[in-house]
Parts: C-alpha cells; sequence; structure tokens
C-alpha cells in the first residue's frame, strides 16, 4: 500500500506556511495514519505467517523540517535545500511516530530510507 498525503498545490511560501499553519497539513496526515492503520490490522489478520514491514522515508515522512524550509523561504535551491536538511533541527510527525509505535507493538519490521546528500 503506497500513502500519498496531501493533495494541496501550494506553490509559493505563504501558500505553504497557510497550508502547515492552518492544520490541513497534520490533519491530512491523520486520517492517512488511520487508514494505514486499519490496512496494517487487516493484513495482520490475514497474514499469520508472514512477516510484514513498513518502508518510511525519513524527511517529510517521519520527519518535519519545516521550520528550517521556512527559514529558507521554502528555496528550491538544492544547496539551500540540502542545508536546510542536513543541519536544520528536524521535529518527528506525531501521527507517524505513533504509527510506527504501533506497528513495532503488532512485530512488523521498520525500514527507514533518506535521499540525503552525503556529507
Amino acid at each position: 500500500m503506497t500513502l500519498i498525503i496531501g493533495s494541496v498545490n501550494a506553490t509559493t511560501p505563504e501558500q505553504l506556511r497557510h497550508y502547515y499553519q492552518s492544520g490541513q497539513y497534520i490533519s491530512e496526515i491523520e486520517k492517512k495514519v488511520i487508514d494505514c492503520k486499519q490496512y496494517l490490522d487487516s493484513r495482520l489478520n490475514r497474514s499469520k505467517n508472514e512477516k510484514l514491514a513498513i518502508v518510511l522515508s525519513i524527511d517529510e515522512t517521519a520527519l518535519s523540517n519545516y521550520e528550517s524550509l521556512m527559514l529558507n523561504q521554502f528555496s528550491a535551491d538544492p544547496q539551500v535545500f540540502a542545508v536546510s536538511y542536513l543541519f536544520g533541527n528536524p521535529q518527528p510527525i506525531g501521527p507517524i511516530l505513533e504509527l510506527s509505535r504501533y506497528a513495532q507493538s503488532k512485530q512488523v519490521a521498520l525500514f527507514f530510507i533518506s535521499s540525503r546528500p552525503l556529507l
């Protein structure tokens, strides 16, 4: 199951700030986490002998870099973007952390992937 969160068409820093600060961002994540838990439960119920796993991207899935991205005006410049990710102070995205803990409590393996640039 692939979850795509959000349907926002924000292209300016002001639109991105509004999307995040209005609560729409976290609300959409919370709804998708509910869907994911239901799907996970259904798989666990019918897959008694299978080992299940969830694969999560680190940036903007498990961790939010919103603050450092905002400070850099959501720049699309690859160097500025990399600095935001490498030297920012990312925060866990609450519903995803909750989902991760839920999956672990059900003995579901977790894998975290990243496309962060190497130092």
